[in-house]
């Protein structure tokens, strides 16, 4: 692949093709490949799937934390603890 700078616009020239074709031409041919598509869904749905997964994560940890915060007994308070038992 050679590219070409002429006239303002960038050119792609594959060396199969006799004629370059700008960049524009080359983005609409990829659209509307379904290759191009399947790989955009494919990355899409990916991304989706990883977000719900870091989101359900951190919101099991959030809850976690705030249980194990409100477990901890306050300064003031009595404390149920246990004394160590001889053996």
């Amino acid at each position: 692949m050679v590219r070409r700078k002429d006239k303002s616009k960038i050119r792609v020239h594959f060396a199969e093709e006799d004629e370059p074709r700008t960049m524009s031409s080359w983005l609409q041919q990829q659209a509307s490949s379904r290759s191009a598509q399947l790989a955009a869904t494919a990355l899409l749905s990916g991304a989706a799937v990883a977000g719900a997964i870091f989101g359900i994560q951190a919101l099991w940890r959030q809850v976690a934390v705030e249980d194990l915060k409100a477990s901890i007994p306050g300064i003031d308070e009595d404390q149920s603890a246990n004394g160590v038992r001889p053996f």
